[in-house]
């Protein structure tokens, strides 16, 4: 029962936070690499934080068309009761940087009190980010990105 209540919270919270030890980009970085790092950070602090109202303004509307703020708001509230753990310190380590024209993604590693949250740190590569407008967006490719049962 603990695995799947810890792979349900996973599933809902689904994000990266922000952190200390980073690696990459290094100087020679992209603007819209530093950009990308940057906004991943803010979104992934607020997420993680249980801010539902400033996490969700970091979703592209491609994903609000398919997620309502009600539907989020509710899955940030299940994940922090289902957890049962204060992720407001939660640390992003070693974090990469890839961007594609108008596409990025980050991989790093989640850690909380010096232990890394490995159910964190997998469902975090899950969610694209798309360059539009001159901003980054956080997407979901999946027809109901708030559905639990995906």
């Amino acid at each position: 029962m603990r695995y799947l209540v810890i792979a349900l919270a996973a599933l809902v919270l689904g994000a990266c936070a922000g952190g200390t030890e980073e690696a990459g980009p290094g100087p020679g970085a992209s603007s819209k690499e530093q950009s990308l790092r940057q906004v991943a950070e803010e979104y992934g602090l607020a997420k993680l934080r249980g801010d539902a109202v400033r996490s969700y303004s970091y979703f592209h509307k491609s994903y609000k068309a398919k997620c309502s703020f009600d539907e989020y708001s509710a899955m940030t509230v299940l994940a922090k009761s289902l957890l049962q753990v204060d992720l407001s310190k939660a640390e992003l380590r070693n974090i990469k940087v890839f961007v594609d024209g108008d596409r990025g993604r980050l991989e790093g590693e989640v850690y909380l009190g010096g232990r890394p949250l490995d159910f964190l740190t997998e469902n975090s590569r899950d969610w694209p980010w798309l360059w539009e407008d001159g901003k980054w967006w956080v997407t979901n490719d999946k027809p109901k990105p708030c559905a639990l049962s995906q």
